[in-house]
């Protein structure tokens, strides 16, 4: 139910952003960095929509990479302390 709720509210802010971008397409200066030229507002609109979600889904994918491999390090050294202290039973209190 939750994906579809998801799917339902991209769909909509696309909409959103082409139906905005195609209403305003008048030509308008740009200056960035090396570009600089006279452009639609339509393609600037589309081009900023497309650049912040292309770094919006990266920047998520890293962050989730990121969390899932610190599960993996704690589930590692859990698994590495058990192992590696055979003597040590359940029924001892480790020293503090």
């Amino acid at each position: 139910m939750l994906q579809k709720i998801r799917w339902f509210i991209f769909l909509f802010a696309i909409l959103v952003v082409v139906v905005t971008a195609f209403q305003n397409n008048e030509p308008v200066d740009v200056k960035m960095l090396w570009l600089s030229g006279h452009y639609s507002l339509t393609l600037v609109l589309l081009a900023t929509a497309a650049l912040s979600f292309i770094a919006g889904a990266l920047a998520t994918f890293w962050r989730g990479r990121q969390h899932s491999k610190s599960k993996v390090k704690v589930k590692t050294k859990e698994k590495s302390s058990r192992s590696t202290d055979p003597e040590r039973t359940k029924s001892e209190k480790p020293i503090s």
